[in-house]
Parts: structure tokens; C-alpha cells; sequence
């Protein structure tokens, strides 16, 4: 029985994490850039993939930052592991830190963080503005 409601909590949050990420709560605007709503969407310690604006918000220890959710080797779209806290490309097996950087290959570049900024309430990410990683 314990064995059965473990299988059903996995699936259960798995689903959860995959409906997520095509929930209509982002909202493009008209300069490119996303309205993400409030900070506390993003709860400490996770990866949000953003499908809809190409992106992924962490929260880390440092706070909030974004990656591009495409690999640097052949521009597939990466996965959150949460159990692992790392990032992964389904197309070759590359895998990224939370941070961005390339724990392990065939990539050799890390993720570009791209701008993420507040206005008022809301948190604005600019998938067109790379800024510096850190």
C-alpha cells in the first residue's frame, strides 16, 4: 500500500511540474519581454521551465535568476531534474547546474542567463537581453 501511494505522489507532482510549465500565467508584452506575476511563484531551491518564453527561473540561495531553456550544443529545449537539482537536454544528455554551468557534456558552453527584473509586483523577464552570468 505504501508502495502504491508513493508510485501516486511521484506521478502526481510529476504531473504537476509538466502542467506547469504550459500554464497561461506568464503573459508575453509587447516589447518581447514576459510578465511572470509575483516572486513567490518561484519557491526557493526550484528550477521553473518557462516553455512558452524559452526560459527557466531558479531560485537559489543567491535569489532569482534566468537561463535560456536551450541547450548550448544542438538548441533542444532543457528539463528541470528536480530530484537532482540539475538541468538536462533530453536530445544528448548534456547536464547544467542550476547556476547554468556544464556539469557534464556533449555541451561545452553554459546556459546564458537573460534579464529578470521587477516592476512594482511583478517579476519581467527579456528572453532578447543576455546579461552577465552571476
Amino acid at each position: 500500500m505504501a508502495a502504491v501511494a508513493a508510485l501516486f505522489s511521484a506521478v502526481a507532482g510529476t504531473g504537476w511540474l509538466f502542467l506547469r510549465a504550459w500554464l497561461p500565467w506568464i503573459t508575453p508584452r509587447g516589447d518581447g519581454s514576459w510578465s511572470l506575476g509575483s516572486k513567490s511563484r518561484f519557491v526557493r531551491g526550484t528550477a521553473t521551465l518557462l516553455r512558452r518564453a524559452k526560459a527557466i527561473v531558479v531560485h537559489d540561495d543567491d535569489g532569482l535568476h534566468a537561463m535560456s531553456a536551450i541547450c548550448t550544443h544542438e538548441n533542444c529545449l532543457v528539463h528541470d531534474l528536480p530530484a537532482k537539482k540539475e538541468i538536462i537536454c533530453p536530445c544528448h544528455g548534456s547536464v547544467f547546474t542550476y547556476r547554468g554551468d556544464v556539469k557534464r557534456g556533449p555541451a561545452s558552453a553554459p546556459l546564458v542567463w537573460l534579464a529578470l527584473s521587477v516592476e512594482g509586483d511583478e517579476l519581467v523577464l527579456d528572453p532578447g537581453k543576455e546579461v552577465p552570468r552571476g
